[in-house]
């Protein structure tokens, strides 16, 4: 079965958000595997800017960190993110994460927080 695009064409309609998404999904699939001591630290730096939406100076990002909805998230300076911590701030329209400067956050086995009610 041969579904169409509402444009009424065979071929997948590709908005800026999608483009968007599929940049945030890239950059965080191929960089966030790579080890902290490695480049890793360093790629994250130089190219997860683009993609977030405020990236600031002497950020550290462990491996292992899942991010949904980038352009939503907005990071402060000295900021650091351990291994294994999600943000996404994808759901509700005008979701919003701020990690204001000096935040450390870590994995804490057997502690959760969230925001739904």
């Amino acid at each position: 079965m041969n579904s169409l695009a509402s444009n009424g064409s065979r071929n997948p309609v590709i908005t800026p958000a999608k483009l968007a998404r599929l940049k945030e999904v890239l950059l965080t699939t191929l960089l966030g595997d790579l080890a902290t001591i490695a480049l890793g630290v360093h790629l994250r730096k130089l190219l997860y800017p683009q993609i977030f939406g405020r990236f600031g100076k002497f950020i550290c990002i462990e491996t292992v960190v899942k991010f949904y909805g980038t352009s939503n998230i907005q990071i402060g300076d000295r900021v650091k993110i351990c291994s294994g911590v999600r943000l996404n701030s994808l759901g509700v329209e005008n979701n919003r994460i701020t990690l204001g400067s000096g935040v450390t956050l870590e994995l804490k086995t057997g502690y959760w927080v969230s925001a739904e009610k």
